[in-house]
């Protein structure tokens, strides 16, 4: 399945939603960004090899004219095809059901017609619609959320939107293709998607409730509402008279009426070619004015960001020096402090080197004290030697005097004269009871 149409036309959002569904996505996926936030859905590889293609033919991805026809037909194209057939196969393998999506797809479609058929698969085409428009507003859009200038004035984009549209239309020519508008795609999806099996023979192998709750949040979250916009008649049949948004408008009314009738599509490619072809030098003149405004713009950024560096550096210059005079000034402060502390230090030193004379000689004097104490405790010690031993010398006297007269007490005991007084001893005690 590949989805052929231009850029912001809804081919991110039915390459997903048709991937929910069973369709089998390639590994190496852009990565989603500012300007698609709900995912590209769009491989790498391919997005590198179209735009090698597109330089190879002499064309770019916003261009107007067309690719010369025998650039199909040249040697390069031939080796272009070979490398598509090979990254196809390291993308895929044998997955039987793929969907690639590129916008640059539309513009190189006979290419990629022939590189998945030489792959082994049938080719089948989904080509989404959106109004010119809102299409040229949604580029506009996101190309000012990263480029400061309007390079998509009135009609570029519209005049893209007809390149690409016409060119996905008659290079989708010759295999089964479906036309589906984004906003149907919006709004009923189960409907469209249904369509789009029908129409192309294709059994989606991931339906069911989880599946189908996944594309109503992946949708819901893409859902942008679409401005109205007057109806156009597309039978108008002096195509010469429209300007270049009414002629885009013509176009989009054509198909999602009925789609590509061959005559009426070549008609407006035919009107829209002869324009870009006899306006041909200013054409190319305004698109290589892009380029130079991009250069300029890219300079004067730089020129802006070393500007904003250089303030920068200024400021931290002066804050580095502004922070060094108030590092000198404390500095001073604090040497200013440290002198007068010094000074109070000073006259401490003094008042205690005072202090120190006194308490030395208070020392001096406790310990001429000390020295008197100690010979007065030596005398004393003497003194108490000398009664010791005089005490002991009493006592030991005592002692015998004591023993000597128990011995005299015991000799009258054991005497004959104190037994034969024992009898007058006992009346005298008895008398002097008495008394």
């Amino acid at each position: 399945m590949l989805i052929t149409g231009m850029h912001r036309n809804g081919t991110s959002a039915l390459a997903r939603t048709l991937s929910l569904l069973g369709a089998a996505l390639p590994t190496d996926l852009v990565p989603a960004n500012e300007g698609n936030p709900h995912g590209h859905w769009e491989p790498r590889g391919m997005v590198d090899l179209n735009d090698r293609m597109l330089a190879d033919a002499g064309s770019d991805l916003y261009g107007v004219g067309d690719i010369a026809p025998d650039w199909f037909a040249s040697p390069a194209a031939a080796a272009f095809t070979a490398e598509a057939v090979r990254l196809v196969g390291r993308s895929f393998g044998d997955e039987p059901l793929i969907v690639l999506k590129d916008p640059r797809t539309a513009l190189l479609a006979p290419v990629w017609n022939r590189a998945l058929a030489e792959a082994g698969y049938r080719v089948v085409h989904v080509l989404p619609l959106r109004h010119p428009a809102d299409v040229a507003l949604s580029l506009r859009r996101r190309h000012l959320k990263t480029i400061p200038y309007d390079a998509w004035v009135q009609p570029r984009g519209e005049a893209v939107w007809l390149r690409y549209t016409l060119a996905a239309v008659r290079g989708s020519r010759g295999h089964p293709r479906v036309f589906l508008r984004y906003s149907d795609l919006l709004a009923d999806w189960r409907g469209e998607v249904g369509r789009v099996a029908r129409d192309l023979g294709i059994a989606f192998p991931g339906l069911g409730t989880e599946k189908e709750g996944a594309v109503d949040a992946f949708l819901h979250g893409n859902a942008q509402a679409e401005d109205h916009h007057p109806a156009v008649d597309p039978d108008v049949r002096n195509l010469r008279g429209l300007d270049l948004a009414a002629l885009a408008s013509v176009c989009h009314a054509e198909l999602c009426r009925v789609g590509d009738d061959n005559a009426r599509v070549d008609a407006i490619h035919a009107e829209f070619s002869e324009r870009i072809g006899g306006a041909g030098d200013l054409v190319a003149t305004l698109e290589n004015l892009y380029p130079l405004v991009w250069r300029f713009y890219e300079e004067s950024t730089a020129r802006r960001e070393q500007l904003d560096l250089s303030l920068d550096a200024e400021a931290r210059l002066r804050e580095g020096q502004q922070r060094t005079w108030q590092a000198l000034t404390q500095a001073n402060n604090d040497r200013s402090s440290l002198q007068l502390a010094l000074g109070s230090r000073d006259r401490q030193v003094v008042s205690l080197q005072g202090e120190v004379t006194h308490l030395e000689r208070l020392v001096a004097e406790g310990e001429a004290r000390f020295g008197a104490l100690e010979d007065r405790l030596a005398a004393a010690r003497t003194d108490l030697a000398r009664l010791e031993h005089h005490h002991a010398a009493e006592t030991g006297r005592m002692q015998r005097v004591l023993e000597d007269g128990e011995a005299r007490v015991a000799a009258i005991h054991a005497s004959t004269s104190w037994r034969v007084t024992a009898p007058l001893r006992a009346l005298s005690r008895r008398v002097r009871g008495r008394a």
